[in-house]
């Protein structure tokens, strides 16, 4: 009976060190154009400062990926709405988990003002959880 416990724990094991993360790389990013990279590669994303976005970062059908917010902020610095202010766009098919593993959680996604979504607006699968 120890020997088959011990071999499932061994069989989960992969699922608990990767619990945030797709499994794949991740690029530790302060910057818009990195953070864009990452999503074309389909990499996940450790946030390395704060980022204030130009514009939504879109998340194609085709994409599964985790963003560590790593206790940084993600924002847009908006004042009004728009139809383009969002801070993520999630296309159907995608699949995104945003988290916080930083001891403080102060992960923060804010100052987004799209029409539609507000900050997210969402037509995949989506995750978050530690932030505010």
């Amino acid at each position: 009976m120890k020997l088959k416990q011990l071999l499932m724990m061994i069989a989960m094991l992969p699922f608990a060190i990767g619990a945030h993360a797709t499994g794949g790389s991740v690029i530790v990013t302060e910057t818009e154009d990195l953070f864009k990279t990452a999503i074309e590669q389909n990499t996940d994303v450790k946030l390395g400062g704060n980022i204030e976005l130009t514009d939504v970062l879109v998340i194609p059908a085709d994409k599964e990926i985790a963003i560590n917010l790593n206790g940084f902020t993600l924002s847009r610095n908006l004042t009004a709405f728009s139809d383009g202010g969002g801070i993520f766009r999630v296309e159907v098919g995608a699949k995104v988990r945003i988290f916080d593993d930083s001891a403080d959680k102060k992960g923060t996604i804010k100052d987004g003002m799209a029409t539609r979504g507000g900050a997210i607006l969402n037509y995949g699968e989506l995750e978050i959880r530690d932030i505010t």
